[in-house]
């Protein structure tokens, strides 16, 4: 007989939901009220609001707080986790018609709605006033059948993955994520990275996927910008995933303020000192705009610097050299 591990769920009052509208209300009421007796600038009022579609039509009046809150932090992460029976992608972009992913929670909250035909008069939250919410971590899976890798695969319940540092299950931080030495698919119908080793499966995001989503949500709908949960958990040292520090929000930040995309490896690099293999990549990621250094590629690259005479890298130097991603601090051919 299986047992699983069960959480329960405190649902507040159907009224709380008009309760928020009218503290919002309150609030920025306060707010005005305050700016005009002191003459200082008006606090700012924002919200963190759900980005799955049961919480959004239980908890929140759209229509009601569009006009008091400056505006809304969507956490558009957590759409799939180890509350679940099989593998799922947090940050899915895909497939289409899929109402547990990015692109339909933030077409909910700027129509007030749950169907995809084009809005007539919206609704719902003006695009200026919403925020995406992107995530610098992964959600972990346990698999029953380690063959059975993909997407939907079914989980295994005696065992969560979790990190050396964050130490929840089911959770890992991006600087973890990138030593795992993971099989990695980029083209998937997530439209997000997932990768596998053994029992292990993880979803997450790098700078190639984060990029999409600025492109096909924030850029398209003309959204205010974007929030990440959280800091600590990208690679905020620059001693883990080799591409320097922050480099989940250095890329969305250099190309929401230049348009220029960041350039960054096909794959990752293993660590100076590492003995474990490089990751795998099943699909190549997109390509940098520019070669960030070296020649062209061929079995004669060698790595260099901190990583000089180390194997894995040497190997990770032929493979990326030859597709025209040969950083010259890291590589010479």
């Amino acid at each position: 007989m299986k047992s699983h591990k069960t959480t329960t769920l405190f649902r507040s009052p159907k009224s709380d939901k008009g309760r928020f509208t009218l503290l919002c209300q309150e609030l920025r009421e306060a707010f005005e009220a305050e700016a005009k007796a002191t003459g200082k600038e008006r606090l700012l009022l924002t919200a963190a609001v759900a980005a799955g579609l049961w919480t959004i039509k239980g908890a929140y009046d759209i229509e009601g707080i569009s006009k008091p809150l400056d505006w809304i932090n969507v956490m558009t992460y957590d759409l799939h986790g180890t509350w679940e029976s099989k593998t799922g992608h947090h940050t899915a972009m895909g497939p289409e018609g899929d109402k547990l992913t990015l692109p339909f929670a933030i077409w909910y909250w700027m129509n007030n709605r749950d169907t995809w035909e084009k809005p007539g008069i919206r609704n719902g939250m003006p695009a200026n006033k919403i925020v995406l919410g992107l995530g610098t971590y992964g959600r972990a899976f346990g698999l029953a059948n380690p063959a059975n890798n993909g997407l939907d695969a079914a989980r295994d319940y005696t065992f969560t993955p979790k990190g050396k540092y964050t130490g929840a299950e089911g959770f890992l931080a991006y600087f973890e994520i990138c030593k795992l030495g993971l099989t990695v698919v980029h083209k998937n119908k997530a439209m997000a990275p997932y990768g596998y080793k053994g029992k292990t499966w993880v979803g997450y995001d790098d700078p190639a996927s984060l990029i999409y989503k600025i492109d096909n949500i924030v850029k398209k709908n003309q959204l205010r910008g974007v929030m990440y949960w959280a800091i600590d958990l990208d690679d905020f040292s620059g001693a883990h995933c080799g591409q320097g520090k922050y480099p989940l929000m250095s890329a969305v930040k250099k190309y929401l303020t230049s348009g220029v995309q960041p350039t960054f490896p096909v794959t990752q690099p293993p660590l100076p000192g590492s003995t474990a293999a490089p990751p795998v990549v099943t699909t190549q990621a997109p390509q940098p705009t520019t070669p960030g250094g070296g020649g062209g590629g061929s079995g004669g690259c060698k790595a260099i610097g901190a990583w000089a005479g180390n194997a894995n890298m040497d190997a990770w130097c032929v493979s990326n050299c030859a597709v025209g991603n040969c950083p010259a601090s890291m590589c010479k051919c």
